[in-house]
């Protein structure tokens, strides 16, 4: 499993995982809700295997789940989305992701080494990046097709991944968790560890609970505004409890510096708090503890341009013609 440090408030088995990325890259590829992560290493990347196929995970389609549709309208967005793939379990899912990360780094990966190469010096250490981007364009295009095969999903498409069922799982102190039974332990995705550094700086592993399972579209659209909206105001909050402890300003004669930073902490805490009360009478758990996400059933759509959107309609015309003629 991938090591972390003392894990944020929020975790999401997100694709977003590259600050370094393009601006036209993050255009490509639109995602409900994003995640970061840093750039791997030249040789770990080069090396890295072609995205499983999701025949390598259990596939269990959620009982009753009503079809999606076809066609598919943003409100606000002109942008037309057709289905690409509806992946149906929680470690579809996570391959997914992992597979897209693969991609994304790969291709940033290609822009970094290009960008070396321009500024080479010695002719051995163009020849060696030469032959590294030789590489990786092979293991990318590879990556591509296999992505291409079994998720419809290619980098120079622009994407919408819709969150249908999700599982909402909240940090365990170490308390709460030694209190648990070994049954509830023993539960099928009931508890899930990961391991990480403390704050300590030592290796732990942190344990998360099932608080929620949240249905639909909407309600999972409006479960990650209130996260976000909440991670927002902590973040105000603890970047300005950072600021009032410097020692400048607690050295300052400026008084009046000084009671502007108290006063904005002072109106964020309190908007924090209320945020946090509302959330958690909404959705009966707490958003104070780390939030860990878990995708059980999303839809993977494709958005179409003027000319795709022609043909969608011109291939469904004539599927209709071919079955009233039967």
């Amino acid at each position: 499993m991938e090591r972390t440090r003392h894990p944020p408030f929020f975790w999401l088995p997100q694709p977003d995982r590259n600050d370094m990325l393009t601006a036209r890259m993050k255009k490509i590829i639109r995602f409900c809700a994003p995640a970061a992560a840093a750039l791997l290493a030249v040789s770990s990347l080069c090396a890295q295997p072609a995205p499983a196929s999701p025949a390598s995970t259990a596939s269990t389609a959620t009982p009753d789940a009503p079809a999606p549709p076809e066609l598919y309208e943003r409100e606000g967005d002109s942008t037309k989305y057709v289905l690409a793939c509806t992946l149906k379990s929680m470690a579809t899912n996570e391959e997914f992701q992992k597979n897209v990360e693969t991609l994304r780094n790969q291709r940033q990966l290609m822009v970094t080494l290009d960008q070396r190469q321009k500024v080479a010096i010695t002719q051995p250490e163009k020849e060696a990046l030469k032959a590294s981007i030789k590489a990786l364009e092979e293991k990318l295009r590879e990556n591509e097709n296999t992505m291409r095969k079994e998720y419809g999903f290619s980098l120079t498409r622009d994407y919408l991944l819709q969150i249908a069922t999700s599982r909402v799982y909240v940090l365990l102190s170490e308390d709460d968790y030694k209190k648990l039974s070994e049954e509830d332990k023993k539960k099928p995705d009931y508890i899930i560890s990961r391991p990480g550094t403390g704050e300590d700086g030592k290796e732990t592993t942190f344990h998360f609970r099932q608080e929620a399972v949240v249905e639909g579209i909407e309600a999972n659209e409006n479960l990650n505004n209130e996260i976000r909206a909440i991670n927002e105001l902590r973040q105000n909050k603890n970047q300005l409890e950072i600021i009032l402890k410097r020692p400048e300003l607690q050295k300052t004669t400026n008084a009046a510096l000084r009671k502007k930073y108290e006063t904005d902490l002072a109106y964020v805490t309190d908007a924090y708090l209320k945020k946090t009360d509302e959330a958690f009478k909404t959705y009966k758990f707490s958003f104070v503890s780390t939030i860990y996400l878990r995708y059980e059933l999303t839809h993977l759509r494709i958005a179409l341009d003027e000319k795709g959107y022609a043909d969608f309609l011109a291939k469904k015309k004539a599927l209709a013609a071919t079955t009233d003629k039967k």
